[in-house]
């Protein structure tokens, strides 16, 4: 008898990335099909959703390609580790810069949030 049984990195299970992704192509079909007013911020929002998707894509194509690492370059491996992520990274960014949109701060106080989510950012891949 075969045993068809995949084991994944770290007990990993596609299904969280899966549903991720078909719960984000719905949720902007329809956003996209039900918004009249195609603002600035709605474009951010969209924008996030599609990150997030690509996030989703590729982390689900590194555990795929982590399983067979023999018959695969590490290049690809550890681009779809970095695509991953630089999308979650830009998820957060991108939230910040939505919360800032929905405020309606002045240009030095924006900006000061933004250096400080950039500074943020800089602190967590130095720790690295």
């Amino acid at each position: 008898m075969i045993n068809w049984t995949v084991t994944y990195f770290q007990n990993y299970y596609p299904v969280g990335d899966v549903l991720v992704i078909i719960l984000s192509v719905i949720f902007v079909l329809l956003l996209t099909e039900s918004v009249v007013n195609n603002s600035r911020g709605f474009r951010i929002f969209v924008c996030l959703i599609i990150m997030l998707i690509a996030a989703a894509v590729s982390n689900l194509c590194f555990n795929v390609l982590f399983v067979i690492r023999d018959s695969v370059p590490a290049f690809l491996i550890y681009g779809c580790r970095l695509i991953y992520r630089l999308m979650l990274y830009g998820v957060l960014y991108g939230y910040v810069y939505y919360a800032l949109e929905a405020l309606y701060l002045d240009r030095v106080t924006r900006r000061h949030y933004l250096l400080t989510s950039d500074i943020a950012f800089l602190v967590s891949v130095w720790k690295r």
